[in-house]
């Protein structure tokens, strides 16, 4: 059992690590086209919108999450009738949530310094477009069906580039570069539908009426308040320096981190393949020990090498991805590597919290959140003071947050 326990990490790891390397190839080559068609300012600005995407991204975190943990025990006969009525549900709360989207113009306004509504109402309406089809994904994901996931993500990244290309080249610009967002995102809706339906039709004859209980919801709320900051983690930092360098300096702090997201976005693999088997076996301590262990020794590999790489090449890797207008952000390669290194360890033993339904993981995110706000507003120097402020936060959660997971993973469960 043990050895299928380990092929289950690698196997899924591996799959999931070539999908993800190949979608976050693709999607650095949208970054890499848009930022050099764009330049520092226009691309400064566009990076704003998509780290407020992030934000969005909570929503879409918190209800794969909860769909994982959901679905990740039923039978196969019991996932059609629940994939329906989440569709329904989702559905119904989209038009809500967009209105109050729109109320939040001013703030984006003043905050990301761009004019006009229209470029603010095209990134809203991708709202649309990102709840349903992760209901498909997350479903996916939870029965261990990594290969049709990493397909979808695939997708969603190619047509985004395409797409960006081409309403780039008909003479758009940051509004050419968002409306590629829509288009992906409805690839992704059709793409998932076609798969979840094939997977798990409804049955012939009419199922029993499902509910989501409480239990749903209430590890919805608390998905929902890590997730926030989780991704306020590696966001807010991208709008503060929006709001309070320049433009140009903005621009290339936003290069650089994007670049260090290459190192969390390709450990995500062992991430996503982890959360589904730490949901599964729960309960059994060894097993999830087992599990634990070898995530983080895949992540601990790919961190490693790719932070020795960042601090070797700097400047040819800056090059080669932005050009030469970028080539000072090459300054803080290393730190950025070392970052999002950090950020994925905690993301890991966050995982493990959230899997055990432990509040602490929300109480632990919600003050390395704050607290990264208080001190990069306070302390805003430079886009290197930037970074070290984050470093700092970043260790000093993980410290804290190991403690009530070694609690889990090694001290004995009563029973």
């Amino acid at each position: 059992m043990k050895n299928l326990i380990k092929n289950k990490v690698f196997q899924g790891s591996f799959i999931i690590l070539l999908g993800t390397t190949l979608a976050n190839g693709i999607n650095y080559l949208y970054h890499l086209f848009t930022g050099r068609l764009l330049g520092p300012e226009n691309y400064g600005l566009l990076s704003g919108f998509i780290g407020t995407t992030y934000f969005l991204g909570v929503l879409t975190s918190t209800l794969s999450i909860s769909i994982i943990n959901l679905l990740g025990s039923k039978k196969e006969n019991e996932v059609a009738p629940l994939i329906r009525l989440l569709e329904k549900k989702i559905l119904f709360l989209s038009f809500p949530f967009w209105f109050f989207l729109l109320l939040l113009f001013p703030l984006f306004k003043n905050t990301l310094h761009f004019e006009g509504f229209t470029l603010f109402f095209v990134y809203s309406l991708q709202l649309f477009f990102i709840f349903i089809p992760t209901i498909y994904s997350a479903t996916l994901q939870a029965r261990l069906r990594f290969f049709h996931f990493a397909l979808i993500t695939v997708a969603i990244a190619l047509t985004k580039l395409l797409s960006a290309l081409f309403f780039i080249k008909l003479g758009g610009q940051v509004l050419a570069a968002l409306s590629s967002l829509l288009v992906a995102g409805l690839v992704s809706l059709f793409l998932g539908k076609i798969l979840t339906k094939k997977f798990w039709p409804l049955p012939a004859k009419q199922p029993k009426k499902v509910k989501l209980n409480k239990g749903f919801w209430s590890y919805s709320v608390l998905t929902f308040v890590t997730n926030l900051s989780l991704v306020s983690l590696i966001s807010t930092d991208i709008i503060l320096a929006r709001f309070h360098f320049s433009s140009f300096d903005s621009g290339l702090y936003s290069a650089a981190t994007n670049l260090g997201k290459i190192i969390y976005f390709t450990a995500f693999s062992a991430l996503t393949v982890a959360f589904p088997l730490f949901i599964k076996h729960k309960n059994n301590p060894k097993r999830l020990k087992t599990i634990f262990h070898l995530s983080l020794l895949l992540i601990t590999f790919l961190c490693t090498f790719a932070t020795i790489l960042y601090k070797t090449f700097p400047q040819f890797i800056t090059n080669l991805l932005y050009g030469k207008a970028f080539e000072q952000a090459s300054s803080l390669m290393f730190l950025v590597a070392i970052n999002f290194s950090l950020y994925t360890l905690f993301h890991l033993l966050i995982q493990i919290l959230l899997a055990k339904g432990k509040k602490e993981a929300a109480f632990i995110t919600t003050l390395a959140a704050i607290a990264q706000i208080i001190i990069l507003t306070l302390n805003h120097a430079s886009p290197t003071i930037f970074i070290q402020n984050n470093i700092v936060v970043l260790t000093l959660i993980c410290l804290l947050t190991f403690i009530p997971v070694a609690k889990i993973i090694y001290v004995p469960q009563k029973t």
